[in-house]
């Protein structure tokens, strides 16, 4: 089943904490502006486990 809600939370690190909390039981639609800033917030995440070089 799926649900739509509409919730207000802020377009910081500490709103994208909360929904990234939810994992893959969350997808943001909209607005478009915060699916991209919270899509670059995840990427760094993502960028600290992505086999590198030495740092």
């Amino acid at each position: 089943e799926y649900f739509l809600a509409t919730i207000y939370v802020p377009q910081n690190s500490i709103g994208f904490q909360f929904l990234a909390s939810f994992g893959t039981n969350l997808e943001i639609v909209e607005p478009k502006t915060y699916v991209e800033e919270f899509r670059g917030y995840l990427n760094k995440m993502v960028e600290k486990y992505t086999s590198k070089s030495s740092h």
